[in-house]
C-alpha cells in the first residue's frame, strides 16, 4: 500500500515538474518573440491584463450586459447546435471540461466589452458534443 501511495506522490511530482518547466519554457518564448516584434521589452500578457481588468480600457469600444456571453454570445455562435451540445454534454459526463468553458465564459463576462471572437476557440468543443448526439442517434 505504502508502495503504490509513494508512486502517485512521485508521478504527481513528475508531472508538476514538466508543468512548470513547460510553462517557463512557452512564457519565456513567448517574451523573446514579443519582444523582437515589438523592439523592445514588453510584458504583452501582463499590458492585456492591465488595460482590460485594471483599466478598463476595452470598454471604450463598447460595452455589454454581464450575461452577454450566455443569452447572446453562445446562442448566436452555435445556432442549432445549441441544444444538441447541451444534450451531449449530460450524455458524455465531460463534466470538467464543460465546467472549465463555463468558469472561462463567467471569467471573460465580468469584462465590459464582449465579442464573438473572444468565444470562438470553444465551438470545436460545441461540435464535439453534437457530434456524440448525432452518432449516438445513428446507432
Amino acid at each position: 500500500m505504502m508502495h503504490s501511495l509513494n508512486q502517485v506522490s512521485m508521478k504527481g511530482d513528475f508531472c508538476w515538474f514538466f508543468w512548470v518547466l513547460g510553462s517557463i519554457i512557452c512564457l519565456s518564448a513567448m517574451g523573446l518573440v514579443d519582444s523582437w516584434m515589438y523592439g523592445k521589452w514588453t510584458p504583452v500578457l501582463l499590458n492585456f491584463f492591465r488595460f482590460n481588468f485594471l483599466t478598463s480600457g476595452a470598454s471604450f469600444y463598447g460595452r455589454h450586459s454581464w450575461h452577454w456571453y450566455f443569452s447572446q454570445g453562445l446562442p448566436a455562435m452555435a445556432f442549432t447546435f445549441l441544444p444538441f451540445a447541451m444534450i451531449g454534454i449530460l450524455w458524455s459526463k465531460q463534466w470538467a471540461l464543460a465546467g472549465l468553458i463555463a468558469w472561462v465564459l463567467a471569467l471573460y463576462s465580468i469584462l465590459g466589452h464582449k465579442e464573438f471572437r473572444s468565444v470562438l476557440h470553444f465551438l470545436f468543443q460545441r461540435t464535439a458534443w453534437f457530434l456524440i448526439v448525432v452518432f449516438s442517434c445513428l446507432r
